[in-house]
């Protein structure tokens, strides 16, 4: 329970901190880019831990209210945003379905990591110190005005899904499918890929 709470605290002050900067980013309410469309390779797919490719799902818990990031869609109901764009594709590239829970907060994200609910949460965490507590976080958009990056919150003891994000991350942007989602949602040039893990290069 200790490690739960950790976890919990450590992106709930990171989310907290993220809200603070609404300046950083511009936002764009139009549909998603080039949805499911990513090219499932072998070699990424065979990155994929056994267990979730037994599943065949990406599990995401994603924290919407974050324009450009992920916001509701008042009449589905569903995150819309680049956050969404970004996860579709790597999800597509592993060869996997997206399954997406809409988190309540940054809290319920953190709760429902730990409790093996989702394999990912992106709530637009802060890559800051206090927000590793049990988790690594992959940045994957560099904020301006010299905040933190942005990252996504995989559990700790999961090194093998923290390797096949990272190789469909990269292959993105290798690609250009990645520029093109954050220049769809008003995220580039300003905001470029940084794709390293709690700061640094993996």
């Amino acid at each position: 329970m200790k490690g739960v709470s950790r976890v919990v605290a450590g992106l709930a002050v990171a989310l907290a901190v993220a809200l603070l900067l609404p300046g950083c980013f511009s936002n764009d309410d139009g549909g998603a880019v080039g949805s499911g469309t990513g090219p499932a390779t072998a070699s990424l797919g065979s990155r994929v831990p056994p267990a979730v490719r037994r599943r065949g799902t990406l599990r995401v818990g994603m924290v919407a209210g974050r324009p450009p990031f992920a916001v509701l869609d008042p009449g589905s109901s569903t995150a819309k945003g680049a956050d969404v764009d970004l996860v579709t594709q790597v999800a597509s590239s592993l060869g996997l379905k997206l399954e997406v829970t809409n988190e309540a907060d940054a809290t319920a994200g953190a709760a429902d990591l730990s409790g093996d609910k989702v394999d990912v949460v992106m709530a637009g965490t802060l890559d800051t110190p206090e927000a590793r507590n049990g988790v690594d976080l992959i940045d994957y958009v560099a904020a301006d005005q010299g905040s933190a990056p942005v990252a996504m919150a995989v559990p700790a003891a999961q090194p093998g899904l923290k390797v096949a994000l990272m190789a469909a991350l990269k292959a993105m942007v290798a690609d250009r499918r990645y520029e093109a989602i954050l220049s769809r949602w008003n995220l580039a040039p300003r905001a470029l890929p940084v794709i390293t893990v709690n700061g640094t290069p993996p």
